[in-house]
């Protein structure tokens, strides 16, 4: 007979828990069984690390082929290719203005405010080299409210060498080839009056040294002064060059830097626009000029018809340092001019060549300390309604425009209506909001000599025109 013991019972119930709770000795994975699971594990990690690689892989490829769309102040709505071979930029401005004589006794004018203009355009690039530029203008004021203001093509080739053609800026007036957008007052100086307009024919143009010179050649049909152009009276065209450079653009020297120089010419036969049998004169073809305030101060006499050579040359500055700027240019327009019957086309008077004159300097100074720029201003951090209020200029510009005593000593114009000199003084502030919106207000005084009425030997001088402009400016 056995007997157990409190203690038998207790080593017995050790050993039998034991068993039931430990594993066997064959379940235990090995070192081998482990090496492989972590392995299994790592090449798992692998492949999403692969698919998730393929995945973004996927969507780059698909954004880089996808259009891009931008839209900012700088550079307005775009629509390009994601290789940039392809481009569509569309925009527009649109300018209100308000006008107001402060003498105007002997010709009263009307102070109103009205829509100057709005020009909407789209331009871009076709197959990575041609360049294409559609714009419309909307000018309530005109006689032509609605026209065809820029259309165009250039091939860029080559930045030393491209070809442009279609209706544009001819590249003549300095002032003139500014955006009206971007000059530093609301209407432009008297030598713009002298410059040909926009005009249809095509050019060479291109900038050599990085824009330390560039150049432009073409041929045109032959703009009037202060005129655009369709098409051509006769079979004979004009031709127009420019050249200007920037010779110190490169320099050390930053008082130099800012120092740009041009010279322009052209040459061409101008004739009266005749019926299409060749019978009657329809048209002089002969410009008229305008003061700041819209006052037109010499016109050719009712019989007068442009016939014969054209020449017409201009020297050329612009100069900027810092938050100051000044433009210079002068232009010499020559025309022959006689007079005829309109109703037969006859010949009255022996050619006349008759030589008008315009200078003007126009100096301008950014207040709150922005770079000034022939392309306008652009106020530090973005302007109204981001960091600051916007850039804040002042400017002055001095103008005389001389029209040739030839024109009155053969009968070609009257003294009693046109105005032998011209002298405009301006001074004027523009508020730039920021890169789209801009404010400005001028004061322009012009004095006229002779043109008021009297007699051919002794007439009166015009009334001095003392006018106030503004504006409120929109581009995007």
């Amino acid at each position: 007979m056995f007997r157990f013991s409190s203690t038998t019972l207790s080593v017995t119930a050790v050993f039998t828990l034991g068993a039931h709770f430990l594993p066997a000795v064959d379940e235990v994975p090995s070192v081998e069984q482990r090496l492989q699971a972590l392995d299994q594990e790592i090449k798992i990690l692998q492949r999403k690390a692969e698919i998730a690689a393929e995945e973004a892989a996927a969507r780059d490829s698909a954004a880089k082929g996808a259009p891009k769309f931008t839209a900012n102040g700088k550079d307005g709505f775009s629509l390009s290719s994601s290789d940039g071979a392809y481009k569509l930029k569309f925009g527009g401005s649109a300018q209100i203005e308000g006008v107001y004589y402060l003498n105007d006794d002997a010709v009263p004018k009307n102070n109103t405010f009205f829509v100057r203009r709005v020009r909407p355009y789209l331009q871009g690039t076709v197959a990575k080299y041609f360049d294409y530029q559609l714009v419309l203008d909307y000018s309530p004021l005109s006689t032509t409210p609605v026209s065809l203001l820029d259309a165009n093509v250039t091939a860029n080739i080559d930045p030393k060498f491209k070809l442009q053609a279609g209706r544009f800026k001819t590249p003549f007036g300095l002032e003139y080839l500014q955006a009206d957008a971007q000059t530093a007052f609301i209407e432009r100086g008297f030598p713009t009056q002298l410059s040909p307009g926009r005009d249809a024919g095509a050019q060479a143009l291109g900038e050599i040294g990085g824009g330390l010179l560039s150049y432009q050649i073409g041929i045109f049909n032959g703009p009037t002064d202060r005129a655009d152009r369709d098409s051509d009276s006769s079979d004979d065209k004009e031709a127009i060059a420019r050249l200007y450079a920037a010779p110190f653009k490169e320099s050390n020297v930053v008082a130099l830097a800012g120092l740009n120089i041009g010279f322009a010419v052209s040459y061409g036969q101008d004739a009266p626009v005749r019926n299409a049998a060749n019978t009657a004169i329809t048209a002089s073809n002969l410009p008229t000029y305008q003061s700041p305030g819209g006052t037109t101060f010499f016109s050719y006499a009712a019989t007068a018809v442009s016939d014969g050579e054209r020449l017409r040359f201009s020297p050329q500055l612009y100069y900027t340092l810092g938050s100051w700027d000044v433009l210079a240019e002068y232009v010499n327009s020559r025309q022959e001019v006689r007079t005829a019957n309109f109703a037969t086309g006859a010949a009255l008077t022996e050619r006349v060549g008759v030589t008008h004159t315009a200078w003007q300097i126009e100096s301008g100074y950014v207040l709150t300390g922005e770079d000034s720029g022939f392309r306008g201003i652009s106020p530090d951090g973005g302007g109204l309604g981001t960091s600051g209020w916007g850039a804040v200029q002042l400017v002055v510009r001095i103008s005389e425009f001389n029209l040739d005593d030839a024109a009155f000593s053969n009968g070609l114009a009257s003294r009693t209506t046109s105005a032998e000199q011209a002298l405009n003084y301006g001074i004027g502030l523009n508020w730039w909001l920021n890169r789209n919106v801009r404010i400005a207000l001028n004061y322009d005084r012009t004095e006229f000599v002779a043109g008021g009425g009297g007699t051919n030997a002794n007439p009166i001088d015009k009334e001095t025109e003392q006018v106030i402009r503004s504006r409120f400016q929109l581009v995007f």
